[in-house]
């Protein structure tokens, strides 16, 4: 697939065949990930991969609009060693950009899950998402992407216009002073 049409296509998929997704798919999709650019070339993403429907199940934290994460053949949360250095959910955020590009362009569809990492009011959801892969202290989880078969086709979604989000050399578009 083109590379504009992959990122103009991609969607949010949440209903998946019964069609597993095979390790050789999976260490394809973390080989894309790990191209990703990284500050200071420090690559310091992990990647659980999970299989296990109870720990997927666990992982929606009682939330029905988390569901997907426990019908998805496989789940992989994204994480960053933060003993790396402060770059660390900025270049996980990269690869897994890289990892759900992939995926689509392989007809596996993806949907990214927050694992509240950034929510001041979800702390304690974040911790439990801790707990319950085990995580030691240094390792932080930015998020979980259900991965399968698509099962849905979702319609394109609506988005602000070029003109709407582009600033010529400030904010706001200012003459500079």
């Amino acid at each position: 697939m083109e590379t504009l049409k992959c990122i103009k296509t991609r969607r949010s998929i949440r209903e998946y065949t019964a069609k597993d997704i095979t390790e050789k798919q999976i260490k394809i999709l973390i080989d894309a990930a790990r191209h990703a650019p990284s500050a200071k070339n420090v690559q310091d993403w992990e990647f659980i991969i999970i299989r296990d429907n109870k720990i997927q199940r666990d992982l929606m934290l009682n939330d029905t609009k988390r569901s997907h994460l426990a019908e998805a053949p496989v789940v992989i949360a994204v994480c960053f060693d933060k003993s790396k250095g402060y770059w660390g959910l900025i270049n996980a955020a990269l690869a897994a950009q890289n990892l759900m590009l992939a995926a689509w362009d392989m007809k596996i569809g993806t949907c990214w899950v927050s694992s509240y990492i950034l929510n001041k009011r979800r702390k304690k959801a974040y911790q439990e998402i801790k707990r319950i892969l085990h995580l030691p202290a240094k390792i932080e989880v930015i998020g979980l992407i259900a991965c399968g078969i698509p099962n849905e086709k979702p319609e394109s979604k609506e988005l602000r216009s070029i003109d709407e989000i582009i600033h010529y050399d400030i904010y706001g578009g200012l003459k500079y002073r």
